[in-house]
């Protein structure tokens, strides 16, 4: 029991010896990382962020894998264009996503269920990826796409109609 009582403390933890500490300082590296290549950044991939991140990490015991966070992990590795597109491709997806449900509701099709189920699985891949870069998992990864897929296979119908 007192294990338990010592991790669930550490959710709490705001500058303490956790992983709290630990992601606020690749955080605030990774800030540093954007500041200095904020409209391109420093390039994809794992090998990129392993040569850079030493230059700019804030406690030198220990390294980091990546950015733990898919937004910050996107703007450092593609720059604010990289990520104004990013942002593109969820307000459409989000688009197209409210109006077929909308449709769905009106025509009472019971395909609105697999929508929402995609949109509530997007939503909170998305949430579990403010604090984590959840997508270098493949599995994770294509469950995501899975989900763009899906959202991107429904289509309003009355822009089906000639």
């Amino acid at each position: 029991m007192p294990a338990l009582r010592e991790r669930a403390a550490s959710i709490f933890a705001a500058r303490g010896d956790s992983s709290n500490n630990f992601r606020i300082n690749v955080w605030t590296a990774v800030q540093q990382m954007i500041w200095a290549r904020p409209w391109l950044g420093i390039g994809p991939g794992n090998v990129a962020f392993n040569q850079i991140y030493p230059l700019y990490q804030v406690n030198v015991r220990f390294t980091a894998l990546s950015a733990y966070s898919i937004f910050l992990e996107i703007l450092v590795e593609v720059g604010v264009i990289g990520f104004a597109v990013f942002l593109w491709l969820l307000a459409v997806l989000g688009d197209r996503a409210w109006r077929c449900l909308r449709e769905l509701r009106e025509t009472g099709n019971p395909q609105g269920f697999w929508l929402m189920a995609t949109v509530a699985t997007m939503v909170g891949m998305l949430t579990h990826g403010l604090v984590d870069t959840i997508w270098f998992r493949p599995e994770v990864a294509t469950l995501w796409w899975l989900m763009v897929a899906i959202v991107a296979s429904f289509a309003p119908m009355r822009e089906c109609d000639p």
